[in-house]
């Protein structure tokens, strides 16, 4: 008989399973492709999806006890996205005292690029947010001990100056109650006495300023641009231009202001087309007509895009 020159396919030995089979009968079957979403399916371990699908394996090791077996926890959602969420969830109340509605709260962050965690009193970012933080940072002047945050949003920008940069003076602003109840609550947990959150919109803190203590010696204007040129349905905002606003800023600020925001109309979200289109302000929200406005009262350094966005810093004149 002719011997064959074709191989046949070495057969592959089968798969010995590592966990109980009601543990893998409750184990979600993930949609997801590639080497992160096999590795997640091999683990019953809740804490390490989370720790995938942010990015952050190394601190799987630090994963408080009782949150390996998945037997001993309710059955995970069948969705890649809810499976972080539920550990996330599992992580804050093993390690943080907070309240059930601040903790859902943080969790359910959107976009993703503000989502942080507590790990007992130290704040970890996710890798989306520690990027976009770490290029803003790096635009801080030395030695800089104040700071307000214009945009609070969750308070990471506030709360990691308080606790890391050593800021003996930092304001939180924003308008929307919940997030400033779950920024209060996270900084009354991580005892930071220098931070402080209130309501208030760009007038109200330069109106305040001596109430506040002055100046500070950073601002941030982070995604907030848009919302006071063209309103916000919280209530601040409308101006009736860019000088207006410049002007304002440049009173708040000693040292630097840190601009972040779309400088293009077609680059904003359809909704606030809309509202530009309706107003007939959207042949006035260009680039231009922004950096010439900010240039009377700063001057401005361009430091590239940030997750498509302009990145400036502004040092008062």
């Amino acid at each position: 008989s002719t011997r064959s020159t074709a191989r046949s396919p070495r057969p592959r030995p089968a798969r010995i399973s590592q966990e109980p089979e009601a543990a893998a009968s409750q184990r979600p079957r993930s949609s997801g492709t590639g080497a992160a979403a096999a590795w997640r399916m091999r683990s019953p371990n809740p804490y390490r999806w989370s720790c995938a699908l942010a990015g952050r394996r190394r601190f799987y090791d630090r994963a408080p006890k009782g949150l390996h077996p998945l037997a001993s926890h309710p059955p995970a959602p069948s969705s890649d996205a809810r499976v972080g969420e539920w550990a996330g969830r599992l992580l804050f109340m093993s390690r943080a005292n907070l309240s059930p509605m601040v903790r859902d709260h943080l969790v359910g962050v959107s976009p993703r690029h503000r989502c942080y965690f507590l790990l007992g009193r130290r704040l970890v970012a996710k890798p989306r947010l520690w990027r976009r933080s770490r290029r803003i940072r790096a635009l801080y002047p030395e030695a800089s001990r104040s700071l307000v945050d214009l945009s609070a949003g969750e308070g990471w920008f506030c709360l990691h100056a308080g606790q890391r940069l050593g800021a003996t003076r930092v304001l939180g602003v924003g308008l929307d109650e919940p997030d400033l109840a779950a920024c209060r609550a996270v900084r009354d947990h991580l005892d930071l006495r220098a931070v402080d959150f209130r309501a208030l919109g760009l007038r109200q803190v330069h109106g305040s300023l001596g109430e506040l203590g002055g100046p500070f010696d950073v601002a941030l204007m982070i995604d907030l641009y848009h919302h006071l040129y063209f309103g916000s349905w919280r209530g601040d905002g409308d101006f009736e231009s860019h000088t207006e606003i410049f002007e304002l800023l440049r009173g708040i600020t000693r040292r630097a202001l840190i601009f972040s925001d779309h400088t293009e109309v077609e680059h904003l979200p359809s909704h606030l087309q809309a509202v530009a289109r309706e107003r007939g302000r959207a042949e006035s929200f260009t680039g231009r007509q922004i950096r010439e406005a900010a240039a009377e009262f700063f001057e401005i350094t361009d430091h590239g895009p940030l997750g498509g966005q302009r990145l400036w810093r502004l040092t008062p004149r």
